[in-house]
């Protein structure tokens, strides 16, 4: 179990990840969802209509990327935008410079007294 989760537990976040996204169509994003848009006679693509990828199910489509110009990508039904492959980690500014006050309230068994830094905590 993680000491972040236990009782008295202290979590201190130090990085940050935020996505923001919808349920919609876009592209996809990884490695195996490039395509090859089809050609005039010929009706290959290698994005198949209702195959699951990491982004989403698959319409079947092979479109342009805006991001990418002279890339193709399977169109995908899913949370969208999709997550690049590699993530973009933000360290939160000025985490290393801060100062954490703990209260304690330790009693000793079989021993009288104890050290209690909370006050009104008995």
């Amino acid at each position: 179990m993680c000491a972040a989760l236990l009782h008295g537990g202290v979590f201190i976040a130090t990085n940050i990840m935020r996505t923001e996204q919808a349920r919609g169509r876009c592209l996809g994003t990884y490695h195996d969802e490039y395509c090859l848009p089809t050609v005039p006679g010929k009706s290959v693509t290698n994005c198949t209509d209702g195959f699951l990828s990491r982004t989403g199910m698959q319409t079947g489509n092979c479109n342009a990327s805006t991001a990418a110009p002279g890339m193709h990508r399977c169109e995908v039904v899913g949370w969208c935008p999709g997550e690049a492959e590699e993530d973009e980690v933000n360290p939160l500014g000025n985490v290393g410079n801060f100062t954490l006050f703990l209260r304690t309230n330790v009693k000793f068994p079989g021993q009288e007294g104890g050290c209690n830094t909370a006050p009104h905590q008995r």
